[in-house]
């Protein structure tokens, strides 16, 4: 009798600890998605800044889901799983890619104003 109470007291004991370490993973999963995300936005914002404080082209390779890249007078919008991160280029710029998706190999160029070239 003394063994079956030991075996469920430590049965519950497991049970309690692997649903409180499901929990707590469970919570930082969407946590670690959103610092995934802003990883590769800053990454991108990083690529056009250079593009732009060095004056020629730069390239960053980056795994985009259903992403858009865009900039419009002088502000690099980036917009991936419901969030947007905007960079001040302080740079000429118009464009718009939607839909990027997969490794994208996007290219950054500046002569008169950021271009960008978008590769998936």
């Amino acid at each position: 009798m003394v063994e079956l109470i030991e075996y469920v007291l430590v049965f519950a004991v497991s049970a309690g600890v692997a649903g409180a370490g499901l929990a707590v993973v469970g919570g930082a999963m969407p946590g670690l998605e959103q610092v995934s995300y802003a990883s590769v936005a800053d990454q991108i914002g990083a690529a056009a800044s250079l593009a732009v404080a060095q004056g020629r082209s730069v390239s960053v390779v980056v795994p985009l889901a259903d992403a858009t890249v865009a900039c419009d007078s002088g502000t690099l919008s980036v917009t991936e799983g419901g969030g947007t991160r905007d960079y001040a280029l302080y740079f000429p710029c118009s464009f718009d890619l939607r839909g990027l998706d997969g490794d994208c190999t996007l290219d950054f160029s500046s002569a008169d104003a950021v271009a960008l070239e978008a590769a998936c």
